[in-house]
């Protein structure tokens, strides 16, 4: 049943079938829900199944689901990919996101990490390819987002290692902190997204002369 208390969908009721068949027929219900759900087929076959309320039709009903699925995941990597979605405009951006859930349905619990895929889809998915700053501006608001994320470590200070014995510097090994994150970048994505992120009006996109090294932290860790 759905909110309203309506019946959703022409289920067959199994009062003489055994429970085990029930449970398996209303697995299968799910699976094509999922399936009409995740790749929006023409109306198709599922979707006739779905009955009518006085409010709408079973279709319209149905595309409830089909717009929230996609409507939460762009909204999702909109907030992930805050500087990807100011190189490009409103409607570009949206029809970017759809091509990349139609192409990359969710397989994880935590939308989290729904778009760990994007950089890469970008880089070699036409036509978002012809265009290489896309999938390193992307590449960098994930980076930041990774190590925004990342867990809280302690740091070693100047003092700290000035303080180490010498006979304790044969077998000092050192690392990066989690929250780092290096990059190479041929277009001038840094400097947008740094100004973005400071409330200033971002410099145009443009390629370098000379390929920049990028490191992402966060502050303190």
């Amino acid at each position: 049943r759905d909110v309203t208390g309506v019946q959703t969908c022409a289920l067959p009721i199994c009062r003489t079938d055994p429970a085990r068949r029930c449970v398996k027929r209303f697995a299968l219900l799910q699976r094509e829900f999922q399936t009409h759900v995740l790749h929006e087929p023409s109306q198709g076959e599922f979707a006739a199944r779905v009955v009518d309320s006085p409010q709408a039709s079973g279709i319209e009903r149905l595309g409830v689901y089909t717009h929230a699925y996609r409507a939460r995941l762009i909204e999702i990597l909109g907030n992930d990919f805050i500087g990807l979605r100011a190189l490009v405009d409103e409607s570009k951006f949206d029809a970017l996101c759809r091509h990349y859930i139609a192409e990359t349905p969710s397989h994880v619990y935590n939308a989290r990490w729904y778009g760990a895929r994007l950089p890469l889809f970008l880089r070699v998915t036409s036509p978002w390819s012809a265009n290489p700053a896309l999938s390193e501006m992307a590449e960098l608001d994930w980076a930041i987002g990774l190590s925004f994320d990342a867990v809280d470590e302690s740091t070693v200070s100047e003092p700290d290692v000035a303080a180490l014995d010498p006979s304790e510097w044969p077998d000092m090994r050192c690392r990066l902190a989690a929250s780092v994150r290096r990059l190479f970048n041929n277009w001038n994505v840094g400097d947008i997204r740094r100004a973005i992120d400071r409330g200033e009006t971002p410099p145009a996109l443009q390629k370098l002369r000379v390929a920049q090294s990028w490191v992402v932290w966060r502050q303190e860790h």
